[in-house]
């Protein structure tokens, strides 16, 4: 996949994710470091930091993983396999659900809500 398409591309994820309320309201920070969008996602007094990782996209889906303490409480939500739920890359790659591969649809998984469904499995837990 083109890197320069990745990159382009990556960064109208990060704007359509800035220009949501969502960051403001849930006091979510993001960071950008080459093909990596890290956001600390604050829950009932835990910092989470989610990293989403843009290479080969919009081919293929993002990587979204956590830095340091994970969620593993959250349903879907495994340090020794990653995220699962559609839209992320380790759905169709650690869980083996690679004959859906072909539903992975940039247009249906943006990044404003795939950190949004994250920040909820998170907080139900």
């Amino acid at each position: 996949m083109d890197d320069e398409l990745s990159r382009t591309k990556m960064e109208q994820q990060i704007e359509q994710l800035r220009e949501t309320s969502l960051a403001a309201q849930n006091g979510w920070e993001l960071d950008v470091e080459d093909m990596d969008v890290f956001i600390d996602l604050p829950v009932n007094g835990k910092e989470y930091r989610l990293k989403v990782n843009f290479d080969n996209y919009p081919q293929q889906a993002p990587s979204y993983q956590f830095e340091g303490e994970w969620p593993d409480q959250a349903r879907g939500i495994r340090q020794d396999k990653g995220i699962c739920i559609d839209g992320t890359r380790e759905c169709y790659t650690n869980y083996n659900h690679d004959e859906r591969e072909d539903d992975w649809d940039p247009e249906v998984y943006d990044l404003p809500s795939m950190v949004q469904k994250i920040y909820r499995l998170i907080r139900r837990s």
